[in-house]
C-alpha cells in the first residue's frame, strides 16, 4: 500500500506528488512471478499465467467499485500494466493500481508442432514469450537456437509487450519496427475472458487449439475459455496497443536466422547532397561514400551536430554482415548517444575546467563554463563532440575494411546492451519525430537555425524505418526518417549542479542561473523542432512513448478521426465496459485516444466510444 514508484526515466510523476515529479505514490502495487511455468509446454504456460491475470483483473474490479483512497474520485479509477517502465511518456504509472509484469517473463521455441498449416511464415522460426519478457531474455534463448531479432531499438532492456506496443524501432534498413515480428497476441481482457488474436491471412493456431488455453481458476471454481479472433484489422489495431487493450499475456514472434555483424563508426562530413541521397533511399551509395565498397549496409544511423548540421563532421554508424568464413570478431562497444551523454551527469562541474574549443554561436559564459566542466574529458564544449569522442568514432580516411575497421562485432544480441543512459535512471531526455524520408533534406534545412537558439547539450540522430506495421504506428510513412533529439535531462543537470555546489564555498548566482537554463534546454529544443517542421510544412508524427508534449489535437491531425475510430473499435471489441474503465493511462487520455471517464459514478455506463469530444 502507498508504494513509491517511478519509471526508469523518472518522468512518471507530477510536481505535486511526494517525489517532486521524479516518481509517484501508488496505492496498490501488484507483482507477478511465473518462474514455475514450463516452457517445454508453451500453451500450458500461457494458460496458467492467464488464470492468474484473470484473478488480478477480478481484484481490480473490486478496487474500482470501492474507489481509490488517494483522492481519486469514484469514476476516475485507472490501472496500468508496467513492463520495464521504459516509457518517458505517461503510458506507465497510475496512482491507484498497477501491475509490475516484469515477472511475466518466459519464452519457448517449442510452439512449432501446434502451429497451423495455414501459417505463411517459417514455423521453425517462431517463438512464444510472456509479455513481460525483456528483449535480452528473448534474444538469449533465440540465439542459443541460432535465431535472433530482425531489428530493434538500441538496447535490449525493454519488455516485449511494451516495446512492440509503442512501435519501438531501430535503423535496420528496409525493415519496420519491433511490432513487425509479431504473429499473434494472447491478451487477458477481463476476469472471465482472454483472447488469442491473430491475422486471418496467416493464423498461428486453429480453433481446436483453444482447448489447450482454457484457464482454470480454483479460487472461483471456474474455467475460462480462450476466444480465438482471427481478424486482420483487429490484429493490426492491437499491435500498437499503448497499454489500453487489456494485459498482453504472451506474444508469438517470428525471428530470423542468427547473423554476425561488424559495427563501423566513422566521422565524415554531410552536405545537402548527402541528405538528398537519404531522400532517395540511396543507402548503398552512402555506404560507398563511406568507403564500404564490398558490403550492403544492413543498418545506418546518422548523428549530426544541431549547431552545425552541415558542418565538417557527422557520426555515421553502419552495420555490415561479417564474412562468415572469418573467425568471430573482437567484442567492442556499440556507440549509443544516450550512454555517452548520460554518464557525464556525474562529472564534477568546477569553474576551473580544462580549456576547450569555444562553442559555435553566442553562449552564456556561465553555461560555457559548465559545459567545459561536463565535457572536460573530451576537451569539447558540446554534447555532439563529446559523443563522437566517447563512442570512438574514427576519422574517415578513404577505403574501409569492415572486417578490420569495426568498433564492435557480434550477433544482434552481442552488439546491443541491456540499457542505455549508462545505467543511470533519469539521465536522458529523448523525443522522436517521424517524417517521410523524402523530406529529410528539407527537414535538415529547416532545423539548421535551431542550434543558435539553444545550448549545445544535445544531438540529432537520424534513424530509418520501412513499412512499419500497426494501425497507430508513429512511423506512419511508408519510408520514414526518425529524427531523435537526445541530450541531458533536467535531473542530469541537477546532479551536475549539486556536484558544483559541493566544490565551491561561494554561491555564484550566474552559475546557478546557467544550470537552470541548461535544465530546460532539451524541452525547449524539442519544441523548436516541432515549430521548425511545422513552419516548413513538413508533416511529422511523434513517438508515443517519448517526450515532446504530444497532445490530442496533434494526434487527430496525424491519424484522422477514421483511423482513431478504427483503433477504438478494437479496444471496445476486446474490453467490456468495466474493463474500459480499468485499462487506461494518462497518456492515452492526453492523446485523445481514450475519453476521460465521467466524474459521476452513475455515468460510468457511458463507454469511451460514446463519449463526445475525445479527440
Amino acid at each position: 500500500m502507498f508504494a513509491q514508484w517511478s519509471n526508469y526515466n523518472l518522468t512518471a510523476g507530477e510536481p505535486r506528488e511526494p517525489l517532486g515529479g521524479l516518481g509517484m505514490t501508488v496505492e496498490n502495487l501488484f507483482g507477478l512471478h511465473c518462474s514455475d511455468v514450463d516452457p517445454a509446454h508453451p500453451l500450458a504456460a500461457a494458460r496458467s499465467t492467464a488464470a492468474v491475470l484473470c484473478e488480478y483483473i477480478a481484484e481490480l474490479r473490486d478496487l474500482a467499485d470501492g474507489g481509490g483512497t488517494l483522492g481519486s474520485p469514484q469514476g476516475k479509477f485507472a490501472a496500468c500494466t508496467v513492463g520495464q517502465g521504459w516509457s518517458f511518456a505517461r503510458l506507465t504509472g497510475t496512482p491507484v493500481a498497477q501491475l509490475l509484469s516484469e515477472g511475466l517473463s518466459w519464452n519457448s521455441t517449442a510452439l512449432a508442432p501446434a502451429v497451423s498449416k495455414r501459417f505463411k511464415g517459417n514455423r521453425d522460426h517462431l517463438m512464444i514469450a510472456g509479455g513481460g519478457t525483456r528483449l535480452r531474455e528473448l534474444v538469449s534463448v533465440a540465439e542459443a537456437n541460432n535465431l535472433s531479432l530482425e531489428t530493434g531499438g538500441n538496447h535490449l532492456g525493454q519488455s516485449l509487450a511494451g516495446s512492440c506496443g509503442t512501435g519501438t524501432h531501430g535503423s535496420r534498413l528496409r525493415k519496420g519496427g519491433l511490432q513487425n515480428m509479431v504473429r499473434a497476441l494472447h491478451i487477458v481482457t477481463g476476469p472471465d475472458s482472454h483472447v488469442w488474436l491473430q491475422p486471418a491471412c496467416s493464423p498461428v493456431l486453429e480453433e481446436a487449439d483453444m482447448e489447450q488455453l482454457v484457464a482454470d481458476i480454483p479460487a472461483r471454481k471456474k474455467s475460462v475459455c480462450c476466444t480465438l479472433i482471427s481478424d486482420d484489422d483487429h490484429f493490426d489495431n492491437a499491435l500498437i496497443h499503448l497499454g489500453a487493450m487489456g494485459i498482453v499475456n504472451a506474444m508469438v514472434v517470428e525471428l530470423r536466422p542468427i547473423e554476425q555483424f561488424n559495427v563501423l563508426a566513422l566521422r565524415h562530413a554531410v552536405t545537402q547532397s548527402w541528405f538528398e541521397k537519404i531522400d532517395q533511399g540511396k543507402f548503398d551509395e552512402i555506404a560507398r561514400d563511406l568507403g564500404i565498397t564490398d558490403r550492403e549496409p544492413q543498418f545506418y544511423e546518422l548523428t549530426v551536430d544541431p549547431h552545425n548540421i552541415f558542418g565538417p563532421v557527422a557520426g555515421h554508424l553502419v552495420y555490415t554482415l561479417r564474412d562468415a568464413s572469418l573467425a568471430p570478431g573482437v567484442k567492442g562497444v556499440r556507440p549509443v548517444p544516450g550512454d555517452a551523454l548520460s554518464q557525464i551527469s556525474f562529472s564534477v562541474a568546477q569553474p576551473d575546467a580544462a580549456p576547450a574549443s569555444p562553442v559555435i554561436g553566442p553562449v552564456d559564459p556561465a553555461v560555457d563554463m559548465i559545459l567545459r566542466a561536463l565535457f572536460r574529458e573530451s576537451q569539447t564544449t558540446s554534447a555532439f563532440g563529446h559523443y563522437l569522442w566517447k563512442a570512438g568514432f574514427k576519422v574517415f580516411s578513404g577505403q574501409v575494411d569492415p572486417d578490420r575497421d569495426y568498433v564492435d562485432s557480434g550477433s544482434w544480441g552481442e552488439i546491443h546492451g541491456d540499457e542505455i543512459t549508462g545505467g543511470i535512471p533519469g539521465g536522458l531526455y529523448n523525443a522522436s519525430f517521424a517524417i517521410d524520408r523524402a523530406n529529410t533534406s528539407a527537414a535538415m534545412r529547416a532545423l539548421e537555425p535551431i542550434g543558435s537558439e539553444h545550448e549545445p547539450s544535445f544531438v540529432f540522430t537520424l534513424r530509418f524505418v520501412h513499412d512499419a506495421a500497426g494501425t497507430l504506428r508513429f512511423t506512419r510513412f511508408a519510408d520514414c526518417t526518425v529524427i531523435e533529439i537526445d541530450g541531458l535531462s533536467a535531473l542530469a543537470i541537477a546532479l551536475a549542479q549539486n556536484q558544483y555546489l559541493r566544490t565551491t564555498s561561494e554561491r555564484d548566482v550566474h552559475m546557478v542561473a546557467a544550470f537552470s537554463q541548461l535544465s530546460t534546454t532539451l524541452e525547449r529544443g524539442a519544441m523548436s523542432v516541432r515549430r521548425a517542421l511545422e513552419a516548413a510544412g513538413i508533416d511529422y508524427s511523434m513517438h508515443w512513448a517519448k517526450l515532446g508534449n504530444l497532445k490530442a489535437p496533434k494526434v487527430l491531425e496525424d491519424y484522422g478521426e477514421e483511423t482513431i475510430a478504427e483503433w477504438r473499435r478494437t479496444r471496445d471489441f476486446l474490453l467490456g465496459p468495466e474493463e474500459r474503465i480499468l485499462f487506461r493511462n494518462r497518456a492515452v487520455e492526453e492523446y485523445g485516444l481514450v475519453a476521460p471517464l465521467p466524474t459521476r459514478r452513475s455515468d460510468q455506463d457511458q463507454t469511451d466510444s460514446e463519449c463526445q469530444g475525445a479527440t
